[in-house]
């Protein structure tokens, strides 16, 4: 069974279509060859069980944190910047806020006065994934309104 040069088309295409359907037979075949030998009826359902990081207080003591000690920077007031600034920071397992990382700004002296009522904020509670507990990214977001 082989194709010559010699061979009509018919000949051609029925070769094709032998070997096609060849190919398919394997394949079925071979997944069949591979049988499932550990499967069991029930299947174990994994859950993670997930506890975010929280400031002390809740989130309306940290609010008022927040609106209590940030100041409005002098330079972006007079330069009648607003907006909103987005920090992104890790809460360390003993609570502390770390590796503040600016994600958007308005101006420098915006997220560097976020960042510094971030850092002198109440310790947070720390979250935790599966039990133990772990150094987890949270973000903020502050806005800038002049009156």
């Amino acid at each position: 069974m082989t194709c010559s040069d010699d061979s009509t088309p018919k000949q051609k295409l029925f070769y094709v279509i032998v070997l096609f359907i060849l190919l398919l037979i394997t394949s079925v075949v071979s997944a069949q060859t591979n049988p499932l030998k550990n499967v069991e009826a029930e299947e174990e359902i994994f859950q993670i069980v997930y506890k975010p990081q929280s400031p002390r207080g809740g989130i309306p003591a940290f609010l008022r944190y927040i609106q209590r000690n940030l100041k409005y920077p002098k330079q972006a007031r007079s330069m009648g910047i607003e907006g909103t600034v987005i920090i992104r920071f890790m809460v360390a397992k003993n609570g502390e806020i770390t590796q503040c990382q600016v994600l958007k700004s308005l101006h420098p002296s915006c997220h560097e006065a976020v960042i510094r009522v971030l850092k002198k904020s109440p310790k947070w509670r720390p979250g935790s994934a599966r039990g133990p507990i772990h150094n987890l990214f949270k973000r903020v977001a502050v806005t800038f309104k002049l009156d």
